[in-house]
């Protein structure tokens, strides 16, 4: 019963989804690097189920010195709204702040030398983590786009624990 009107209570959300730019779905890419990563960029989509909550979601590929790799993420996200005035008060658009919960789950190749033999290996790791990302996001008033920027820490599970902290900036395309 508890998974039927679960269920239920999303899909209505769906049928009133909160539409941001003329579309309640955003496409975009995405840049960045941290500690986690040396640099990253990958495809970015988010989702908005009403005014205040939304949920992002990436895949994107890394690559730094003698290592590069996949990753797949996702946030449920929160947003807090402020309208963005220029010095003659006019409204050009809107930014929320917004802070999420997620995880991640990634695939990557480790390059090393061992310098006793002098003997190339690669090593294929499997991770995941948790992750709480904090940004904002700017929605132009007269177009179906937005450019956002985010830092997020974690915390890697798999394969150890670690702490993550990746930071990125991005653009959706809504429709």
């Amino acid at each position: 019963m508890k998974r039927s009107l679960a269920l239920l209570l999303l899909l209505v959300s769906g049928l009133f989804a909160f539409d941001p730019q003329g579309g309640n779905i955003g496409l975009g890419f995405f840049l960045g690097g941290g500690v986690t990563h040396s640099g990253n960029a990958g495809l970015h989509a988010q989702y908005w189920f009403n005014h205040h909550q939304s949920v992002n979601a990436a895949a994107s590929w890394g690559w730094g010195h003698g290592w590069g790799g996949v990753n797949l993420q996702a946030d449920y996200i929160f947003n807090h709204w402020y309208d963005l005035l220029v010095p003659a008060k006019q409204d050009i658009g809107k930014f929320p702040l917004y802070v999420g919960l997620g995880g991640w789950v990634g695939l990557w190749n480790n390059r090393y030398w061992v310098a006793d033999r002098a003997v190339h290996r690669t090593e294929t790791e499997l991770g995941a983590g948790v992750r709480v990302p904090f940004g904002v996001d700017f929605l132009v008033k007269e177009g179906p786009f937005d450019v956002f920027a985010e830092i997020t820490p974690g915390m890697q599970i798999v394969p150890s624990t670690d702490f993550t902290l990746d930071l990125i900036i991005g653009g959706h395309y809504y429709f």
